[in-house]
């Protein structure tokens, strides 16, 4: 016909190589966040659910004062108060800290629930008694939305791959999940 350039539309093209590249980038910007939460996180999450199994943290009722109280021990020299002290503050202090973190970031649509936010915000804030079921509990939360991100990522890195015509994107942007936890003792992978 009259008037028609043969050929593909290069005015086309541009856009759809800007979408891409705009697309490209948000995966790019992801793929960070859920390689470290594969390679960091989750390995992170399965050594403090090693450290609960080991019987090093405090926990159960009275853990706030027993906590304060082997404090107040290994200020006055008793040296071997300190370790499951030192562990159960760092513990809380980091773990409940990362699963409010990951949860208010992941939104609606990441299979944690209200009730979970709402938990793991009452921990972070102290309401919470620090049971070893808590932490338990505080554990599999930042553990499902760390999955659901990867998973998430994961969908979206194969719907790119289907729309752009790129088959390679998820050998390069996919991320593979971690094992679940096994029960493995502390420092052994």
């Amino acid at each position: 016909p009259r008037g028609v350039i043969a050929g593909p539309d290069p005015v086309r093209q541009g856009m759809q190589t800007k979408v891409f590249e705009g697309a490209l980038g948000q995966i790019d910007k992801a793929y960070e966040t859920v390689s470290k939460a594969a390679t960091q996180d989750i390995p992170l999450l399965h050594e403090a659910r090693a450290m609960l199994d080991s019987g090093k943290v405090i926990t159960g009722k009275g853990a706030n004062l027993a906590v304060q109280l082997g404090g107040w021990l290994a200020q006055a020299g008793f040296k071997q108060a300190n370790d499951p002290v030192s562990n159960t503050q760092a513990f809380m202090a980091t773990q409940a800290r990362q699963v409010l973190s990951i949860i208010k970031s992941l939104g609606s649509g990441s299979g944690i629930s209200d009730a979970d936010r709402e938990y793991a915000a009452k921990i972070v804030g102290g309401d919470v008694t620090v049971t070893e079921d808590a932490l338990r509990r505080l554990l599999d939360v930042s553990e499902r939305a760390q999955r659901a991100a990867i998973k998430s990522h994961n969908g979206r890195v194969s719907k790119a791959a289907t729309v752009f015509g790129q088959p390679d994107l998820p050998s390069l942007y996919g991320v593979e999940e971690p094992s679940p936890y096994q029960g493995q003792a502390m420092g052994s992978a």
